[in-house]
């Protein structure tokens, strides 16, 4: 692998730090802030440089030695993410790649099986393009959800009560969990605060916020963790080909 791709690895790798950095100051003060808008699309955009990088490698090196310095000036090479045959036929043509199914079977197969339309799997290939090249994109706002859980455990026994839940125990009444008593008087819910309980009696509250991209259920994190992880795969794969 050429060591500028590497060297962008290492950016996206760095990004995606920030990122996660910045979607934890987010969580905490619950919004999302632009910087973590930008850097969600600054990431995807990188890796898909980095394909268009490493498909131009591949150019330079198996298909511009035979090229006219007329052909050379028309190519157009970028990494095909299409939704058809069709449309992955016309993208190697515009880098004068028309013929690459007989000159390079290999690469071609390759390509051709690394589509979203070829194998479902890849549908990750596509959001990535997708989020990447929609520079104005629809990641402002991106939504927020958000939901609340009161977990009471004790003795391998737990009582959760979830966002708009509620228990109201009147003067006088208890609640028993694994041996351990929530005491009468107070009302229990994903907000409230366990006043009267026996002191061992362990008690959290998880907040669980996930932002997904605007008009989607896509996590625009995990997606991002995911295109990084699944691009470096790609790119490597690609790479042992030439």
């Amino acid at each position: 692998m050429q060591e500028s791709i590497k060297s962008q690895f290492e950016r996206a790798d760095e990004l995606l730090a920030e990122l996660e950095a910045e979607y934890q100051r987010s969580l905490t003060n619950k919004e999302v802030t632009k910087r973590a808008e930008n850097i969600s699309q600054e990431v995807l955009l990188k890796l898909n440089n980095i394909l268009d990088q490493v498909m131009h490698a591949y150019y330079d090196k198996k298909v511009a030695p035979i090229l006219s310095d007329k052909e050379k000036n028309e190519a157009k090479v970028y990494f095909p993410i299409v939704g058809t045959e069709h449309g992955l036929l016309s993208t190697l043509g515009k880098g004068k790649m028309v013929d690459l199914s007989q000159s390079d079977s290999n690469v071609f197969s390759f390509l051709q099986s690394s589509q979203p339309y070829f194998n479902k799997s890849n549908k990750w290939l596509e959001l990535l393009h997708k989020y990447a090249v929609e520079r104005h994109i629809r990641l402002t706002p991106q939504k927020k959800t958000q939901q609340r859980t009161l977990t009471m455990s004790s003795a391998g026994a737990h009582v959760s009560i979830g966002e708009g839940a509620m228990i109201t125990l009147g003067n006088g009444a208890k609640i028993s969990i694994g041996g351990k008593e929530i005491m009468g008087g107070q009302t229990l819910s994903a907000d409230s605060k366990v006043v009267y309980c026996d002191p061992d009696l362990d008690i959290k509250k998880e907040i669980w916020v996930s932002f997904n991209f605007e008009g989607t259920d896509i996590n625009a994190l995990g997606l991002c963790k995911e295109c990084v992880q699944k691009t470096k795969e790609l790119v490597d794969r690609f790479a042992k080909l030439f």
